[in-house]
C-alpha cells in the first residue's frame, strides 16, 4: 500500500528485495521498477560487512558461521551497495531490522549519501519462542548490535507506540528515538473487499453465529488457546469458529479440535483472498496471539464493523483497540478469560460506527502523510524533479 500511495503522489518508487515471488510481482504497481539482490557467498558477504563496519567483526563472524538470522542479510550487503551506487537514491525505507542491517552497511560500503528510515514491525525482542537460555543470550548479542546500526539510520520508525518504546528498550536507543508511524490498512480496496461474496454455508446461516479467527497457524498466534476457549464458549450456547490462515501448526490444531469434540464446529478454511469479506459477516474477530506489531486484522476487523476480542500482547492491541474502548482485551493465554470475553461481546457487541470510526485512524492517507513529512525531511535539496524513494520489505 505504501509503495501505491507513493507513486499516486508523484514519487519515483523502486522496490528492492531479497526474493522474488511471482505472486508478489504481480501485485507492484505500473512504473515501480524492482531490483532483486543477489546473494554472495558468506565468506564474500562477511567480507563486504567487515569493510564496512570492522568493529562489528566478531558478530558478523558469528552470524556467517551458523549460516541463521542476520546472515542472510549479510550475504546481500554487497549486492544493496552496488545498487545505491547505480541508483542513486534520495531515501532507502528498511522494513524489519534484518533489512535495515544491510541497508546501514550498504550504504557505507557504496559511500553514498541516501537517507535510511528503518522500520520496526514486530515486538520479537519479547518473543518467547525459543525460550532456551543460548538462545536468549544470542539474542541479547544481537539486540545490541542492532541497537549500534539503527543509532546509524536517518530515522527510525515503528508501526505503534507501544512498539518504538519497547524496541528503544530493547536496542539501548534513546527515548522517543523511534517515532510511531502505523501502517497504512484502511484503503478503498479493502471496503470493495468486504463487499464480496463468501461461498460457505455458514455465513448463510444467520441464526448461527460464526467467530472468525485470520493469521498464520504458528505457536505465536495462540490458535491453541483460542480452540480451547471455544470448546468453554460452545459448552454453553451454539457458535461456530472459521480459522482462516495455514501453517506448520496445521494438523495440530486440527487434531486438538477433534479430540475436544468440535470437528464440526471448527473450520480451516485455509488462506483466503478475502478475509474481509469473512469479517463483515461474522459475529466477531478473536485474535489470541503472543505477541504482535500492529496486527492489521484487527484494523480490518473494525473497518469491516465486525467487533473484536484480542489478547492485551506486547506491542499492538491495546493500541488499536484504545486500551478496550473499541473491543475487550485479556490476559496472554488466558483461556477463562478469553471465552467469558466472546461471550460478553456476542451478547453485547460495541457500536459498529465506533468501530468504523476508529479503523480510519489508520487510513492510507494518514500513514502516508507521515512518511512524506518525514521523507521531505530527509530529501537533499537539488534540481531533480520527482524524489526517488526506495522501499526495501523484509523478504528473505
Amino acid at each position: 500500500m505504501l509503495v501505491t500511495a507513493l507513486v499516486a503522489r508523484g514519487y519515483a518508487v523502486d522496490l528492492v528485495v531479497a526474493r522474488v515471488e511471482s505472486s508478489q510481482l504481480a501485485l507492484v504497481p505500473h512504473g515501480v521498477h524492482t531490483f532483486p539482490l543477489t546473494k554472495s557467498s558468506s565468506a564474500q558477504g562477511l567480507v563486504s560487512a567487515l569493510r564496512a563496519f570492522p568493529r562489528d567483526a566478531g558478530w558478523l563472524a558469528r552470524a556467517c558461521l551458523e549460516g541463521k538470522g542476520a546472515t542472510r542479510q549479510v550475504r546481500s550487503v554487497a549486492s544493496l551497495a552496488q545498487y545505491l551506487r547505480h541508483r542513486q537514491p534520495d531515501v532507502l525505507i528498511a522494513n524489519l531490522w534484518q533489512c535495515a542491517v544491510s541497508a546501514i552497511r550498504a550504504r557505507a560500503l557504496a559511500s553514498t549519501h541516501t537517507g535510511i528510515v528503518t522500520v520496526a514491525h514486530l515486538d520479537n525482542w519479547q518473543c518467547p519462542f525459543p525460550s532456551d537460555a543460548s538462545r536468549a543470550a544470542k539474542r541479547s548479542i544481537t539486540a545490541r548490535m542492532v541497537g549500534r546500526i539503527h543509532a546509524r539510520a536517518d530515522a527510525r520508525v515503528a508501526v505503534s507506540t507501544a512498539l518504538a518504546r519497547a524496541f528503544e528498550k530493547a536496542v539501548d536507543l534513546p527515548t522517543h528515538a523511534v517515532q510511531t508511524i502505523p501502517n497504512p490498512v484502511v484503503d478503498s480496496t479493502l471496503l470493495e473487499s468486504m463487499r464480496r461474496p463468501v461461498d460457505h454455508p455458514w455465513f448463510r446461516d444467520a441464526d448461527t453465529p460464526v467467530i472468525v479467527a485470520v493469521g498464520r497457524l504458528h505457536p505465536q498466534k495462540g490458535f491453541d488457546v483460542l480452540i480451547d476457549a471455544f470448546a468453554c464458549v460452545r459448552q454453553r450456547r451454539t457458535v461456530r469458529l472459521a480459522i482462516l490462515g495455514d501453517g506448520a501448526e496445521r494438523s495440530r490444531l486440527e487434531a486438538r479440535a477433534s479430540q475436544a469434540g468440535l470437528a464440526d464446529d471448527i473450520a480451516f478454511m485455509g488462506w483466503v483472498d478475502h478475509p474481509a469479506a469473512f469479517m463483515a459477516r461474522s459475529a466477531m474477530l478473536v485474535s489470541a496471539s503472543r505477541f504482535e506489531g500492529l496486527q492489521h486484522v484487527l484494523i480490518e476487523a473494525l473497518a469491516c464493523g465486525c467487533p473484536v476480542v484480542a489478547t492485551d500482547c506486547p506491542s499492538g492491541p491495546a493500541e488499536v483497540l484504545g486500551h478496550g474502548r473499541y473491543g475487550r482485551l485479556v490476559a496472554v493465554d488466558d483461556i477463562a478469560g478469553l471465552s467469558a470475553a466472546i461471550e460478553e461481546t456476542l451478547d453485547s457487541p460495541p457500536d459498529k460506527a465506533l468501530m468504523e470510526k476508529r479503523a480510519s485512524d489508520f487510513s492510507v492517507e494518514r500513514s502516508v502523510d507521515q512518511y512524506e513529512t518525514l521523507i521531505s525531511g530527509l530529501r537533499p535539496r537539488h534540481d531533480r524533479p520527482e524524489p526517488a524513494g526506495v522501499v526495501a520489505p523484509g523478504a528473505s
